[in-house]
């Protein structure tokens, strides 16, 4: 099917996003697919998720729904981010500066040796922050990354 000029036109000012909408799902799709034993859409409440469970060669994984497939309405905002604790940069910059300072040294207290690739985690420096020092050999040196913590609930 070709397309106008005028068409072409159009989609060109529509942002990308132009068909998203933040007007809620009203027609109870989501939730009646996800009392259905049959159908692979599943609600998941600890973060107020709507997901469709993939079966079949690799079953496991889910892939997240952020609009009804029916009615085209929002499903419900996601409360993931709430289960990660969240870095500020007044923290984030006290581990950078603890990074500057430490000194990576052997029992004997001469200078370590640097192996390639090994990795120190560090879960107790920070509430928010577990912090990574990632030695990459001499080449490239040690060098630190953050990941927030995990605060969500434990097992089921």
């Amino acid at each position: 099917m070709a397309t106008t000029r005028r068409q072409a036109a159009t989609l060109r000012k529509k942002p990308p996003r132009a068909l998203a909408t933040e007007r809620a799902c009203t027609c109870g799709f989501l939730e009646r697919a996800a009392a259905e034993p049959d159908i692979p859409i599943a609600f998941e409440p600890l973060v107020d998720e709507y997901d469709i469970r993939h079966i079949g060669d690799q079953p496991g994984g889910h892939s997240i729904i952020r609009y009804c497939p029916w009615c085209g309405g929002a499903a419900p905002k996601s409360k993931r981010d709430t289960l990660f604790a969240t870095i500020t940069r007044a923290e984030a910059e006290r581990l950078q500066d603890l990074a500057r300072r430490s000194r990576l040294s052997s029992k004997d207290n001469q200078p370590g040796t640097i192996v390639s690739f090994r990795t120190l985690q560090y879960t107790n420096l920070s509430a928010t922050a577990d912090v990574d020092f990632i030695d990459f050999g001499p080449e490239r040196g040690v060098h630190m990354s953050m990941m927030t913590k995990y605060v969500g609930p434990r097992g089921k």
